[in-house]
């Protein structure tokens, strides 16, 4: 698919964010 830096999370985004790592915010919609 031509993506670099992959990796797969143990727990998914949840185990993630519990664990402090770091998260963008969402885009607001415009309109």
């Amino acid at each position: 698919m031509g993506m670099t830096n992959v990796a797969h999370v143990e727990g998914g985004f949840t185990a993630w964010k519990q664990a402090d790592g770091p998260v963008g915010e969402k885009p607001s919609k415009a309109g």
